[in-house]
This record gives C-alpha cells, sequence and structure tokens, in this order.
C-alpha cells in the first residue's frame, strides 16, 4: 500500500496528513484523551481509565459511523486515507467529541 501511495497519490498524501492533524486536534479537545503527534496519517489516541478502554471508545465511535481500532488496552489508532474526504473527517472529528463526551465519569 505504500508503495502505491508514493508512485501514484504523493500529491494526496498530503491531504491525509491534514486531515490526520484535524483528528489529532479534535482528540485533544477531549478531556481524557491523550494524542501524540502525528507525522503522517495515523494517528494515535492514548485513553485514561477514567474514560473507559480503547475497546468503549471504538465502540463509541463505531456507533458514529467512525472505524478505527483498538491498539491495546489503552490506545485507539486511527488512519485517514484517500478515500476519507474533507467533510468526512469533520463529521469524525464530531463524532470523536461525542464519542469522549458519552464516555466520561458522571
Amino acid at each position: 500500500g505504500a508503495l502505491f501511495a508514493l508512485k501514484y497519490n504523493r500529491d494526496r498524501l498530503v491531504e491525509d496528513h491534514d486531515h490526520a492533524q484535524a483528528l489529532a486536534h479534535a482528540a485533544r479537545e477531549c478531556p481524557y484523551l491523550d494524542v501524540t503527534e502525528p507525522q503522517t496519517n495515523i494517528v494515535m489516541i492514548g485513553v485514561d481509565p477514567r474514560l473507559g478502554t480503547a475497546d468503549d471508545l471504538v465502540a463509541a465511535l463505531a456507533a458514529n459511523n467512525v472505524l478505527c481500532f483498538p491498539f491495546g488496552p489503552r490506545h485507539v489508532r486511527l488512519v485517514t486515507h484517500r478515500d476519507v474526504n474533507s467533510d468526512q473527517i469533520r463529521q469524525a472529528c464530531e463524532s470523536l467529541r461525542q464519542a469522549a463526551e458519552s464516555l466520561q465519569p458522571a
């Protein structure tokens, strides 16, 4: 996949990286989430135990049509790619905020 992207979609990778930055920014705004500054199109989000587990966040995001994967018990991995447009990223950012809010302790 990476070689194909470098050969045929190099210009498009800039947009994917911008989308990753937008997701990271949305995660930073959420209490109990910790995000590492993305260097590529991959966003790693740490989930504080007070919010639940990575599986809890993945399930809450899936309920809002955002698909991602747990990366261990406390991290979630989101990846942007050419099949995700700017409107969908904006929706994913809002879904991330809603998912984190829904899991916050009372």
